[in-house]
């Protein structure tokens, strides 16, 4: 099962709101971290998922955002879904966070079905042995470069998802044109998790705002059948990358690099509806934005494992 993690920007959760349907269909579990105090985007989603009916967590002590919301408003607003898988709270645990904290939102949600990230938390053993006691659906999961297999050992009851940073970050004229990506959906369950998840093609990376691109780059990932079925990601990238200007003219070479690819007999990319939205633009021509190019590439993500094997 797939646990895609998502940063919670505006973008981001429209991604959410346009795979609603795949992911419920296909068994996905979205996991949301807020990054705004305004909710109203995030109450759209989630509307979006229980209409279609599907699961997700979002995460009640956001990390990331210089505005990001508290605890009691994500809390609040998770209140409005208390009978439905949709909005069940998540808790980040990192080195910070004290065991006293851990169990007063368990407490706080006994009964509920919720999720503990694991990402830096020191206790691990201490935890452990107090989680025998929550009464409900607990779910574990653990970010892979925050946690170790001896960490992991600890938490071997309910349900247990691994997340990896498949995503390479660079600067945009600097990608080259494919790499390797992932091969957790082939190998999570011969190491014991029950799920696994990642952060798309955003990365384990989160920035306030953002201004023009030097580059327009466009991210796809795809199944390579001549590498075991390995996820490999190709980078679409403009030629013009001197300065910031004209990020229109940038996105026209780099979708019709994609558009040359994806008809080339050599192409292993889905047809999906993020794909189908990018061709759109590219016989516009439109340019959509950069939040757009990224939203189209996470339902293109999310479609292309909901399409595995």
């Amino acid at each position: 099962m797939y646990y895609p993690v998502l940063r919670g920007k505006r973008f981001e959760l429209l991604a959410v709101r346009d795979s609603a349907a795949v992911m419920a269909a296909s068994g996905f579990v979205p996991i949301v971290e807020p990054v705004t105090a305004k909710l109203d985007d995030l109450k759209r989603a989630l509307d979006a998922l229980t209409e279609n009916g599907c699961s997700s967590f979002v995460i009640v002590n956001s990390r990331h955002g210089k505005n990001r919301p508290t605890t009691p408003a994500v809390e609040s607003l998770l209140q409005q879904y208390p009978n439905a898988s949709t909005g069940s709270p998540a808790m980040a645990l990192t080195a910070s966070t004290s065991l006293a904290d851990v169990l007063a939102f368990l407490t706080r949600h006994q009964g509920r079905r919720v999720a503990l990230i694991h990402a830096g938390f020191t206790n691990g053993p201490a935890l452990a042995q107090q989680v025998t006691n929550f009464q409900g659906d607990l779910t574990h999961v653990f970010e892979d470069k925050k946690t170790d297999s001896l960490y992991r050992q600890s938490f071997l009851s309910g349900t247990r998802v691994i997340v990896a940073d498949g995503f390479t970050r660079t600067n945009n004229r600097d990608y080259p044109d494919v790499e390797q990506f992932s091969s957790l959906h082939l190998t999570y369950q011969n190491d014991g998790f029950d799920g696994f998840g990642d952060y798309l093609i955003q990365g384990d990376y989160f920035q306030d705002g953002g201004g023009g691109a030097y580059a327009v780059a466009i991210h796809l990932t795809c199944i390579d059948p001549n590498d075991q079925d390995r996820m490999h990601i190709r980078h679409f990238v403009s030629d013009d990358n001197e300065t910031r200007a004209d990020p229109g003219a940038k996105f026209d070479q780099a979708v019709a690099k994609l558009v040359a690819h994806v008809n080339s007999p050599a192409s292993y990319v889905l047809s999906t509806a993020g794909l189908d939205s990018f061709l759109r633009c590219a016989a516009g021509p439109h340019y959509p934005g950069l939040g757009s190019l990224k939203r189209y590439s996470m339902n293109h993500h999310i479609e292309t494992l909901a399409n595995y094997p």
